[in-house]
């Protein structure tokens, strides 16, 4: 599954997207409601509540200047809200941990019959077609029914990942698609329609890389399985400069496996993006970043080659987007 080990430390970030996120999560849950947030009552109610609890910790840990532990509860010093924690909670937990981390929440729980099911799930951002309550109570089988090659190669190692999975022992992902909107709950690659294709007149400047942070750990108490994600939006022309991004952007367009192409809706753009990432690759070659006859592979260095210290690993300095720190560069607006 391509995972890492998670450092804990960078579990819940925050960055200078942090109040639209809030914004956007208000507005789909109050529209939508349990269609994008929904729980099975008794079966989830322990998880549901350590994780809300696992959150606070970190989040008054990790950033005290932007979260503080009241008497009652805790103050988001971000948005002004002041949280009642106190139990039994005004409301349930999913719409507070809404109002307090960036990520969606999923809660996966192990029954008898030895497989896991989703009990609980706060997923305003989802980024494209899928709906909460339709997934309710359903087993990972179910949940991954669109996933491409998932009952060929993933079904049983995942299962059994699962069931091995230790508190202490919480890991990481990315999947990654790409978009030319920066809309959280259904970007406009999953809007178009079958045989529908992006405008033509669509501005390169505005294609960007979706990369969804994924997170999974076990909870200590109830033993649930959480599975965080964080959609980070980096502009394909931001990153330009950064070694073989646009080759392997191209490679991945044209060669990735046929169910893959057709699940990230790549058909939909090929002919319409290969252009310019043609013209960024040879601006890459003029420059001298790369050479024609380099071999196209992944930088050492993880996830941008020409910023990473590896002395600055356990400062938290080393994990700054770069996009936002160069002089002169303009984060891409939503």
């Amino acid at each position: 599954m391509s995972i890492f080990k998670l450092d804990i430390n960078h579990w819940l970030d925050m960055d200078k997207w942090y109040l639209r996120y809030m914004e956007d999560k208000a507005n789909v849950l109050s529209k939508y409601g349990r269609e994008y947030c929904d729980w099975i009552p008794g079966e989830s109610d322990d998880a549901c509540q350590e994780l809300l609890d696992m959150v606070v910790d970190h989040l008054t840990k990790r950033y005290p200047s932007l979260f503080r532990r009241t008497a009652i509860g805790v103050d988001n010093l971000v948005t002004g809200e002041s949280m009642d924690l106190r139990t039994p909670l005004a409301e349930h937990p999913l719409h507070l941990l809404a109002r307090l981390a960036k990520e969606d929440f999923y809660i996966v729980k192990q029954r008898a019959d030895g497989q896991h099911y989703l009990v609980a799930a706060c997923v305003p951002g989802p980024g494209g077609f899928f709906g909460v309550r339709e997934k309710m109570g359903k087993p990972l089988d179910a949940i991954h029914t669109e996933v491409p090659y998932y009952f060929e190669k993933l079904k049983v190692s995942m299962e059994r990942w699962f069931a091995r999975m230790k508190p202490n022992d919480p890991v990481e992902r990315a999947s990654w698609f790409i978009c030319w909107d920066h809309e959280l709950l259904c970007n406009g690659i999953y809007a178009l329609g079958p045989g529908e294709r992006v405008p033509a007149d669509t501005s390169y400047l505005k294609y960007n890389v979706r990369v969804c942070r994924q997170t999974l750990r076990r909870l200590p108490q109830s033993q649930a399985i959480i599975f965080s994600n964080h959609p980070i939006f980096y502009s394909i022309e931001e990153m330009k400069d950064e070694p073989f991004v646009p080759s392997m952007l191209k490679k991945v367009v044209l060669e990735g496996p046929e169910k893959i192409l057709k699940y990230k809706g790549f058909e939909k753009f090929d002919d319409h993006l290969i252009p310019y990432l043609d013209r960024l690759i040879q601006r890459q070659i003029d420059m001298g970043i790369i050479k024609a006859d380099d071999p196209l592979k992944t930088r050492p260095a993880y996830p941008f080659a020409d910023w990473y210290d590896p002395a600055e690993k356990h400062t938290g300095r080393g994990y700054t987007n770069p996009i936002f720190l160069r002089e002169g560069a303009t984060a891409p607006q939503p």
